[in-house]
Order: structure tokens, then sequence, then C-alpha cells
């Protein structure tokens, strides 16, 4: 059976859509003592932040009060591929094998595997209701579905598979839809 590299990146894009789509299905409300007393404590932070209503600046970082997040770089490297809404639907970061991915902002991770030919091994974390993250082309997860992940945390490592050069492909959607990273990561 022949493809043609159309037809590939549309099965490509309907099997990353299926695993969206059950990581936003999957229930957020199975937290620990310890990972609720610091919900609330996010909770409380997220609502003093929409009570000033106005994006601050902290160390070079970014508070988004409409969000309740601050995502960070998962990766330090050369933007190699920017994001496209027709053919890049997140942003290639240029890195080394080996090289440690990590989390951009808390979450749970729902999805860890290699079910998406041209993705290497994938990890999807989903942050709030409405915003998850995608890591892709890692060639090692050191994390596993059902986990709860600290910003910053250690949750993959950089790989090269199925592209000519290593590489960390990395998404942010919001309810499913791919946004520009470039809005809600600090800038470099």
């Amino acid at each position: 059976m022949l493809f043609y590299p159309a037809t590939v990146n549309f099965i490509v894009i309907l099997m990353m859509s299926a695993c969206i789509t059950q990581a936003y299905a999957a229930p957020v409300n199975e937290l620990s003592a310890d990972k609720k007393s610091r919900a609330v404590s996010v909770n409380a932070e997220s609502s003093a932040a929409q009570n000033t209503k106005k994006s601050s600046v902290v160390k070079n970082r970014r508070t988004f009060p409409a969000t309740g997040l601050s995502f960070g770089w998962p990766i330090k490297g050369r933007i190699l591929k920017r994001f496209s809404p027709s053919h890049n639907k997140g942003i290639d970061i240029v890195g080394e094998k080996g090289q440690s991915i990590k989390a951009t902002e808390t979450g749970r991770v729902v999805y860890g595997g290699q079910g998406l030919i041209g993705f290497g091994k994938l990890l999807i974390i989903k942050h709030n209701d409405a915003y998850l993250s995608a890591y892709a082309n890692a060639s090692r997860l050191l994390v596993k579905e059902g986990q709860y992940v600290d910003k910053g945390q250690y949750i993959a490592e950089v790989g090269d598979v199925g592209i000519k050069r290593t590489s960390l492909h990395f998404e942010i959607r919001k309810n499913g839809k791919p946004v520009n990273p470039f809005i809600l990561l600090p800038k470099k």
C-alpha cells in the first residue's frame, strides 16, 4: 500500500487529534491531599492575579490572569520551525540527543507513548480544563500516564526519531485547538 505525503500528514493529524480528545476527556479531580493543597494555593494566587486585571512580568516570565498559567520553555535551543496554523501546529526547537525536557507548567500526564508515526515518543500534559501541552520526538519518557508533574520537572529526553535533526516538537493547545506557543512562552 502506497501513501502520499499529504495522506500520511492527514493520518498523523487524525491520530494526534484522537490522543488530544482523550486527554480532554480524562478527569482531573483525582488529586491527592498534597496536590489539593497545592491546587488551592494556585487557585488563590490565580484569583489574586485576576483581581489585578493585568499581565505582570516577573523574572522574564509572563503570567496570564485569564488562564492562571505561567508557561516556561521546555528546552533551551534555537527555533527550527515556527508555528503555522496550516503547516506546523507547534514549534520545533533544536536540541541535543538526550537533552532533558522540562514540563512547561504543572499538570497531569494524560498520554505517554509512541502511537503516532513520525512523532517518536509523545507526552501530553493536561494543565487545566482548557490547556494542555504536547512534547514530541522524545527518545525516552521519564514520567508515566496519570502522574502529576511540577513546572520545571524533567519529563523526557530529546530524540531524533523520524527527522534529520535532533529537535523537540512542542505544542500548546486550548480546548483542542493549537495555540501559537510564542504567545504564552516568556521572551527569550
